[in-house]
């Protein structure tokens, strides 16, 4: 879970479905007593404040502390869980999303220890879970330009690369992308009659990048292995001049310039 330029619905969704599941935790763990005074008490009254921070904005220093105080434990343990790492940033946008599930959760539980145990109308609000799985190419390599700024025409080039093999993959996941889907890739590419430098140093390099900056989001870099043989070009002659060629040219240097031998002339050793 990364932010981006591109992507930016994705990022809101894993943030609001990580929000979910801790309504739907803290709405469990108090089925039996939604009226007890940790609820009814910290709840009612610090997570009303934090939600209000959280919509607006965090501003001070101190309104982030109580974010925190509020969401930040509960933050933690669904990220342990699930195995997520986010940076500052996305911890904070996070923490915002918990802190308002949090008041939500706590003002259905103090409706329901009055008596009222109307369904929540905005529980449905929260998107399915499982967009929390998804590594979505597009966000990591807005992530990956951000971080570690390739030049312009390169990002324009693995980009597109990136794009078409995920196109064949039939996902944006980077999770879904095999071994053999990068083979397959290659190999059409060359039946194509691309060049195979330009296969194995553009499109293969494009795929191997993303992979290893997300290496520690995948359980392998599927890129890595996936060769090219690349034919050596022959020489047609050695670098320099044959002693011959050499001789020539210094010999046409040191005449006059009425009896100097012209350019083809030298180079082809002609006496």
């Amino acid at each position: 879970m990364a932010p981006c330029s591109q992507g930016g619905a994705h990022r809101r969704d894993t943030e609001q479905a990580l929000a979910g599941e801790v309504y739907r935790t803290v709405l469990a763990a108090r089925e039996d007593e939604p009226g007890s005074p940790v609820m009814r008490g910290l709840d009612a009254v610090e997570a009303r404040r934090a939600f209000a921070i959280a919509r607006r904005g965090v501003t001070h220093e101190d309104e982030a502390d109580l974010v925190e105080d509020v969401a930040g434990g509960v933050v933690d343990a669904h990220l342990a869980r699930r195995g997520l790492r986010l940076d500052e940033e996305q911890r904070g946008r996070v923490s915002r999303a918990v802190a308002q599930a949090v008041h939500q959760a706590a003002e259905i539980l103090a409706q329901r220890a009055d008596g009222d145990w109307t369904p929540d109308p905005k529980a449905s609000r929260f998107p399915p879970i499982e967009t929390i799985d998804v590594l979505d190419w597009r966000v990591e390599f807005a992530r990956y330009v951000r971080l570690q700024p390739p030049k312009p025409k390169t990002v324009r080039s693995f980009e597109k690369r990136i794009g078409e093999l995920m196109a064949r993959v039939g996902s944006n996941d980077l999770r879904k992308i095999t071994p053999k889907h990068v083979d397959d890739w290659a190999s059409d590419l060359l039946i194509a009659g691309l060049d195979p430098l330009t296969v194995r140093d553009g499109y293969l390099a494009a795929v191997k990048r993303i992979c290893s900056f997300v290496r520690l989001k995948l359980p392998v870099n599927p890129a890595v292995g996936i060769t090219v043989p690349v034919q050596r070009k022959e020489k047609v002659r050695d670098n320099g001049f044959t002693i011959a060629e050499a001789r020539s040219i210094l010999r046409g240097a040191l005449e006059p310039a009425s009896n100097r031998l012209s350019p083809d002339r030298l180079w082809n050793g002609v006496e």
